[in-house]
C-alpha cells in the first residue's frame, strides 16, 4: 500500500509540473523520483492466491429456504466479490431441488458450481458430470489444509476409489442438534419434576392433560422423522447404524427396543397426549401450540429454544435431558455435521475462478467474512470484541438479511459468531447438547456406482415398508401383536443384504 501511495503521489507531482510548464510555455522539467522510490527491503503487497487477477463471473446453483429466502443482493455476495474479484450469480430451483438439478444436468444447462449433498455428488461424479477435486487440491491450498485438519470430513466426501466430488460445509452442524425442552414454569407451578425416563414423560404428560384438557402436552413435528430423536433413548436408531461397541451393522426398526418405543408412542396417541395431526404438523402449528400454552414438552432444533422464548409472553422453556427408555440411556443423535458442500461442473469454462472461489471459502479470511461480515456493516469492535449491530437481534436476522450460513455462502463457519447472538442464559443448551450425543455419528458411507444401484433399490422398498408400518403401529391401524410378522416382512425385502452393503461401505471408509 505504501508503494502504491508513493507511486500515486509521484504521478500527481509529475502532472502538476507538466501543467505548470504548459502554462508558462516551457517544456516540463524532468521530475526527481528519488523521493518516491520504494524503501530498501520494502516489498510490493501480493494478492492472495484466491484473488482473480481478471474479473470473473461464476454461476452457482443453490438452495432457498422459507426461513431465509435467497436474495441476489445479500451483502455476503458483495463481500466475496471484493475479496476475490469473482462475482457469484446464484440460481435457485423452480421446484424440488433435486428434480431441478436433474433437469439442469439433463438439459446441459449446468452451473459452474453447485450446492450438493455427498450422495448426489458421488452419483453425478461417477457419471462424469462433476470434477474430481482431489486432482486440483494443489490449486486450493486452503481446502487442502482444511481436509488434512479434519480427517472425518475428508472421509465423508471421499469416494470409494479416492475421488472427491464435493467439499463439505463445516461449522454449521451445531444448529443441527435436535434437543428436548420443556416449560419450566408450568412444571414448577404444578409441582411436577422434569421427566427423566419415558415412564415419567408419560406420567407428567398425563397429569398436564388433566390440568389442561384442551392441550397436547407432548408435541413434535417432522412426523416419523422425529423417531430419529427418540430411538437413541432406547439404545437403537431409526435405520442402519454401526453398533457402538462392535462396529457391526444393526437395523434399528426391527429391534425389540424399537418396538418398545413405538408402544409408548401408541399409548401417547391413544390418550391424546400428542396431537392427532402429529404425522403432518408444520412449523406454524407447532409454533402456535408452544407459544399459546397448548403444549409443554417438545423436541426441536436447538435454535428454536430461544426463538420460542422470545415469543412467549409469560413462561420459559429450558433444556431438558433426553428421557431414557427401559434399558436405554439419555441420548440424542449426534448430528453435529453437514454432509453437503460445493460440487464443480467438470466442463466449466471458469475453472480457475471456481477453484479460487472455493479456496477462498475455506480460508481463514473467507471464514471471517462469511461468519462476521464487515466492521460497521454487520458489527463493531467493543473492548476488543466483535459485537453485531443492534438491528441483528437473532442469528436468523443475519441469515435473512445478510446471507450468513445459507447454502453456498460459506465453506467453513465460525460458530462463535452465531453463539454471540444467543442470549447468555441460553447458551448453555449448546454446551449441554454434546454431552448427550449418541456414541456413534451415523453418516451413510459412500458407494461405488454398482453398489449404489443396489443400495438405492433396497433402501427404497425397505424405507417404504418402514414408514407405512410405523405410522400404522403408532395410530393403532396395525396391532403391535403383529410386530414379528412386520420384522419378517422387512427381512424378506432385503434388510440383511442392505446391512452387508452398509458394513462394506463403513469398513472401507475406516480403512482409507
Amino acid at each position: 500500500m505504501r508503494r502504491k501511495r508513493k507511486t500515486t503521489l509521484f504521478l500527481l507531482f509529475a502532472s502538476a509540473l507538466a501543467a505548470a510548464a504548459c502554462s508558462s510555455g516551457q517544456p516540463p522539467a524532468p521530475a526527481d523520483e528519488s523521493d518516491f522510490k520504494v524503501e530498501a527491503g520494502e516489498q510490493p503487497v501480493d494478492r492472495p492466491a484466491y484473488y482473480s487477477e481478471q474479473p470473473a463471473v461464476i454461476r452457482m446453483f443453490t438452495e432457498s429456504a422459507q426461513s431465509w429466502p435467497y436474495k441476489e443482493d445479500w451483502p455476503i455476495w458483495r463481500w466475496i466479490e471484493e475479496e476475490t474479484n469473482i462475482t457469484v450469480k446464484g440460481e435457485i430451483p423452480t421446484g424440488n431441488y433435486n428434480d431441478t438439478l436433474a433437469l439442469n444436468i439433463a438439459s446441459g444447462d449446468i452451473q459452474d458450481v453447485m450446492f450438493m449433498t455427498t450422495n448426489l455428488a458421488n452419483k453425478y461424479g461417477a457419471e462424469g458430470v462433476l470434477l474430481d477435486l482431489s486432482k486440483h487440491l494443489d490449486k486450493m491450498p486452503n481446502l487442502k489444509a482444511f481436509l488434512e485438519e479434519h480427517p472425518e470430513s475428508k472421509a465423508m466426501v471421499t469416494a470409494p476409489d479416492g475421488e472427491i466430488f464435493n467439499t463439505i460445509f463445516h461449522g454449521s452442524g451445531i444448529t443441527n442438534w435436535m434437543i428436548w425442552f420443556a416449560r419450566e414454569d408450568i412444571l414448577r407451578e404444578h409441582g411436577l419434576a422434569m421427566p427423566q425416563t419415558w415412564d415419567e414423560l408419560y406420567e407428567v404428560s398425563s397429569r398436564l392433560k388433566e390440568i389442561y384438557p384442551d392441550s397436547y402436552p407432548f408435541i413434535f413435528r417432522h412426523g416419523l422423522g422425529n423417531l430419529r430423536n427418540f430411538a437413541p433413548t432406547f439404545n437403537t436408531h431409526i435405520g442402519f447404524f454401526p453398533d457402538p461397541k462392535t462396529g457391526q451393522v444393526r437395523y434399528g426398526p426391527i429391534e425389540n427396543a424399537f418396538k418398545e418405543m413405538i408402544a409408548y408412542l401408541n399409548t401417547f396417541y391413544k390418550e391424546g397426549l400428542i396431537p392427532p395431526d402429529w404425522l403432518s404438523m408444520d412449523v406454524k402449528v407447532w409454533n402456535q401450540a408452544m407459544t399459546t400454552s397448548k403444549s409443554f414438552i417438545t423436541v426441536q432444533y436447538i435454535a428454536q429454544l430461544e426463538i420460542i422464548n422470545n415469543q412467549l409472553q409469560d413462561g420459559r422453556l429450558i433444556f431438558m435431558a433426553p428421557p431414557a427408555g427401559p434399558g436405554g440411556a439419555s441420548y440424542i443423535p449426534n448430528t453435529n455435521y453437514k454432509n453437503a458442500g460445493y460440487g464443480v461442473f467438470s466442463q466449466t469454462k471458469n475453472l480457475d475462478a471456481v477453484l479460487k472461489f472455493i479456496d477462498f471459502m475455506y480460508s481463514d479470511r473467507g471464514m471471517e467474512i462469511a461468519s462476521w461480515g464487515r466492521e460497521n456493516e454487520t458489527y463493531t469492535i467493543q473492548n476488543g470484541e466483535r459485537i453485531f449491530l443492534p438491528e441483528f437481534k437473532e442469528f436468523s436476522d443475519l441469515r435473512r438479511n445478510v446471507g450468513f450460513m445459507t447454502e453456498g455462502s460459506y465453506g467453513k463457519f465460525d460458530t462463535d459468531a452465531m453463539l454471540r447472538l444467543i442470549r447468555e442464559d441460553e447458551r448453555y443448551s449448546y454446551e449441554e447438547a454434546p454431552k448427550y450425543a449418541f456414541p456413534v455419528q451415523v453418516v451413510p458411507p459412500n458407494f461405488r456406482p454398482d453398489e449404489m444401484e443396489e443400495f438405492q433399490l433396497l433402501t427404497s422398498r425397505i424405507n417404504k415398508h418402514y414408514e407405512e408400518n410405523m405410522a400404522k403401529f403408532i395410530m393403532g391401524n396395525r396391532p403391535l401383536e403383529e410386530w414379528e410378522r412386520y420384522v419378517e416382512e422387512a427381512e424378506a425385502l432385503g434388510v440383511g443384504r442392505l446391512a452387508e452393503l452398509y458394513q462394506l461401505g463403513w469398513d472401507r471408509q475406516a480403512e482409507s
